[in-house]
């Protein structure tokens, strides 16, 4: 059985399987865990209440200071994304996952022969792409992104797209 202990002490009870942990600055924490007995079933917990229930394995969880969480679902074959209580995909793979403490989020996810991505910038989806570079994410809702859609790369700002251009060096 695990558990989870925060500060030396133990906090709630135990489980068959805790597959990821996420604390933030304010102290709260959140965790999903399986039952050996169903291994099917993901239990989003944060602190010590569960929130949610989820068919399949979370493989990541992300909690905001404001309690909200970002959680990455495997289920099958297909990928899933529930972030701030808005489900995105199914995807085949998703290679990368970052947040910020503002809650400001960037996921990218892909097809299986990673010929067309699609990225998930605080909440709106942009794609498919052939090609991305640079997802670079900031404070309060500010991005930017190079990719390739057509066989031409554009710039994308979270005030503007720029281009299209035949290649960007």
């Amino acid at each position: 059985r695990w558990y989870i202990n925060l500060n030396g002490e133990k906090t709630g009870g135990s489980y068959g399987l805790i597959d990821d942990v996420a604390l933030n600055k304010s102290g709260s924490y959140a965790f999903a865990h399986r039952d050996k007995s169903d291994a099917s079933i993901s239990h989003l917990n944060i602190n010590k209440k569960e929130k949610e229930t989820y068919t399949g394995f979370a493989d990541e969880v992300y909690l905001a200071p404001d309690g909200k969480t970002i959680t990455l679902l495997f289920n099958n074959k297909q990928t899933y994304i529930n972030a701030f209580g808005r489900e995105y995909g199914p995807y085949y793979e998703v290679s990368t996952l970052f947040a910020l403490e503002g809650g400001e989020f960037s996921i990218v996810a892909s097809d299986r022969a990673k010929k067309a991505f699609t990225l998930i910038i605080n909440g709106m989806e942009y794609g498919p792409f052939e090609q991305y570079a640079y997802a670079y994410l900031g404070r309060g809702g500010k991005f930017v992104f190079v990719a390739k859609k057509d066989g031409k790369c554009f710039i994308n700002e979270s005030v503007a797209i720029r281009g299209p251009f035949e290649e960007i060096a």
